[in-house]
């Protein structure tokens, strides 16, 4: 089965080091010294090669990573890269040479090379629907393989899990749908909320409070303007 893998990029030093070493990439001739000849006969068809990393508390999912297999890299609510991986290895000699230790000292050394990197744009709402997260997921906040039922589902609206990436017009079409769904359900649920707390009367002091209707313009601006993390903490 090919996997997804969720990788996060969480500030702006991750940002800087994802543009040299995956935008960017490096040269083979860099990584060729750490390679063994398996490594070699796989990474030397490319000029320049792109790797991520994680660090060693995190091995057991990076573990279950292997070729053919994609990664989306995550930042700020959407999904913006896929890359499809070719090749794993730990390396603490080639981590140290892509990217400093962290603060507290440990090397991303669970490394994976990638190529057909691609621009895309998923919302993570898309990603948090299909797998049957709870809506408290509203971000990746760390490297993580995505639900089974998740991929199944992808196969499944969008036909194959290329389909999904490419983002044709067909593909659009059905993730725009998703996203139309998911408005109408926060509609119906601020609504019901609206209702509900018109309905009450609290005393606190004696006078009955009344809270008061949202105007047309206040309820739009509440499902449309808002972004989804922030409009699902509210309703919460």
């Amino acid at each position: 089965m090919t996997n997804i893998f969720l990788a996060p990029r969480s500030n702006e030093t991750s940002h800087k080091h994802f543009e040299s070493t995956i935008i960017g990439g490096r040269p083979y001739s860099f990584v060729e010294p750490y390679l063994n000849e398996t490594e070699k006969k796989i990474l030397s068809k490319y000029k320049t090669v792109s790797v991520w990393g994680n660090k060693e508390s995190l091995k057991s999912r990076w573990a279950k990573m292997k070729p053919g297999d994609y990664v989306l890299f995550y930042a700020k609510g959407v999904f913006y890269y896929s890359a499809r991986v070719v090749l794993t290895k730990i390396s603490d000699e080639l981590a140290e040479k892509l990217w400093p230790k962290d603060k507290d000292g440990t090397l991303w050394s669970c490394l994976f090379f990638v190529d057909n990197l691609k621009k895309i744009k998923i919302p993570i709402k898309i990603v948090q629907e299909l797998a049957e997260y709870e809506p408290t997921w509203d971000r990746v906040m760390g490297f993580m393989p995505l639900r089974d039922n998740g991929i199944e589902a992808i196969k499944s609206k969008f036909g194959s899990i290329e389909n999904f990436i490419n983002q044709d017009q067909k593909t659009l079409d059905v993730i725009g749908k998703i996203i139309e769904k998911n408005e109408e359900k926060i509609k119906k649920e601020v609504k019901r909320i609206v209702k509900e707390s018109s309905a009450k009367r609290t005393s606190t002091t004696g006078r009955a409070f009344i809270p008061k209707e949202l105007s047309e313009s206040e309820f739009e601006k509440l499902v449309y303007e808002v972004d989804n993390p922030k409009r699902e903490r509210a309703l919460r």
